[in-house]
């Protein structure tokens, strides 16, 4: 459940200036979820109702609003099962935060670009995303700037984010064709630390566009040295998106291998070097 410090910063800074949401309202939002409210949504409605629009990335959805935006965002076909789509942040230009309202991610914390809604976490906690939510406002930094938990680094040791990644990459492997499958294998991709990377490296050779340009991004953000000869060849045969990611991977590890295979591909991809 939320801490008392989140609402605390939350009162002194501003940012909650409604009263208590109604039971029947707070209610009413389960209905439409389909499921019980995670408890710390529970707690923060129970304290508030909404927050400032003009003091920082996000706002926390009135009971009504945040009803609307489960019931618009499932009719638009974003990538969650319906019961895990508890949404109820929004930067009034159609993106959006929210929590897993069930499944094996309930509790963690995702984010809704409009321009390409991913199913990834990016918090564990409610806690965890207020904290980088008021840092935030605290830096006027945008949206995408918060600070977040996902993708993890690759030394972080977190048995239950190592547990749950395993149990979804086996998921993606049963099914991978499968909608279910996909989404398995970009959550367990920002699951990812160095234990998963077979894993993570077998998914460079994805022909899903989307789902090899994440295993490149990952192995980017990691800075992962071992993976050069791998990106490098995405970056040769891969698909576009993951050929482009490749090139900035690379750069980000840095490394005088990584720069030694981004001459090496320039000189031998020509004009067709992304």
């Amino acid at each position: 459940m939320i801490v008392h410090l989140q609402l605390a910063r939350l009162h002194a800074g501003g940012y909650a200036t409604a009263a208590p949401a109604t039971a029947d309202d707070i209610d009413g939002l389960a209905h439409v979820l389909g499921v019980p409210l995670p408890p710390a949504i529970r707690a923060i409605y129970e304290d508030h109702e909404a927050e400032a629009s003009d003091l920082g990335p996000l706002r926390l959805m009135s009971p009504s609003e945040a009803a609307e935006a489960i019931t618009a965002l499932r009719d638009f076909g974003v990538p969650f099962d319906d019961h895990e789509l508890g949404t109820f942040w929004t930067d009034d230009n159609s993106n959006y935060a929210g929590v897993f309202a069930s499944g094996d991610l309930a509790g963690r914390v995702f984010r809704i670009d409009h321009e390409e809604p991913s199913p990834e976490p990016c918090w564990r906690s409610v806690e965890s995303f207020y904290d980088a939510l008021l840092d935030a406002r605290d830096s006027g930094l945008g949206w995408w700037d918060l600070a977040t938990d996902y993708p993890r680094e690759p030394t972080d040791q977190t048995p239950e984010d190592d547990a749950l990644g395993h149990r979804l990459f086996a998921l993606y492997h049963e099914r991978p064709d499968s909608p279910i499958g996909q989404r398995a294998a970009h959550q367990a991709l920002a699951l990812s630390s160095a234990t998963h990377e077979a894993h993570v490296v077998s998914l460079l050779g994805s022909d899903d566009m989307w789902i090899q340009e994440r295993a490149v991004q990952i192995l980017g953000h990691w800075r992962w040295e071992p993976a050069v000869a791998s990106i490098a060849e995405v970056v040769r045969n891969g698909e576009h998106n993951g050929r482009t990611a490749g090139i900035h991977a690379l750069k980000q590890i840095g490394s005088p291998a990584a720069d030694a295979a981004l001459r090496s591909l320039s000189q031998e991809l020509g004009d067709s070097y992304v």
